[in-house]
């Protein structure tokens, strides 16, 4: 079984085509967040994450959007042309997602979700809350987006936490003990990852 994972759409919606198209042999694709922003068709790009494949999560654009369309706030934040009818279906992306699967818990989120004065946003995950990420959403496996960077971090049984930044498309074994952080990069790079489930691992995918 594989899961592809792909975030920051930012409305490319040709970008988003393509790696769509790279993950056609998935069984479930997730996406991070932010699908608006930027210079693309962000009403074609809600349209084509719009079906049972694919998971959708908020990012912090995301919620910009349905702030819009509430009228919440101080002020009045973009809505980055969304269709009413668009904004409905964003209305249903959902905060943070958990699996099991073959035995491993595996966790989806844009980022750290921090809550503050009432207003939700969220932190890049870095080496210094990676073991509270762990805590809070109890997975071994977690995925992320919000940088926009193709990462990993890595906490070993030390509960010692590691960085690598992947600059080609790079595949990182899952081990016994260890548990793991991923960025999945941004589509406006077509950048993504797999998860490969019958031989653990996940391959960050990078446009050469």
């Amino acid at each position: 079984m594989r899961i592809g994972v792909l975030s920051d759409i930012h409305a490319m919606d040709r970008d988003l085509e393509y790696v769509l198209g790279r993950m056609e042999d998935c069984a479930l694709v997730v996406n991070l967040g932010d699908v608006a922003g930027y210079q693309g068709d962000v009403n074609r790009c809600i349209r084509m994450l719009s079906t049972p494949r694919i998971v959708n999560l908020l990012g912090d654009q995301d919620l910009e959007i349905l702030s819009a369309a509430s009228g919440e706030g101080l002020e009045r934040p973009p809505d980055y042309g969304v269709s009413p009818a668009h904004k409905e279906l964003v209305r249903g992306f959902k905060r943070m997602r958990k699996f099991k699967v073959q035995g491993l818990d595996i966790g989806f989120t844009h980022g750290r979700l921090v809550r503050e004065n009432g207003l939700e946003s969220w932190d890049r995950a870095e080496y210094y809350n990676a073991i509270e990420m762990f805590h809070e959403m109890r997975c071994r496996l977690i995925f992320v987006g919000h940088s926009c960077v193709p990462r990993v971090l890595v906490m070993d049984p030390g509960a010692v936490i590691r960085e690598t930044e992947m600059e080609e498309t790079t595949r990182v074994d899952i081990l016994p003990g260890h548990s793991y952080i991923f960025d999945a990069g941004s589509v406006t790079r077509r950048s993504f990852a797999i998860l490969h489930l019958d031989d653990p691992c996940v391959v960050a995918h990078l446009p050469r």
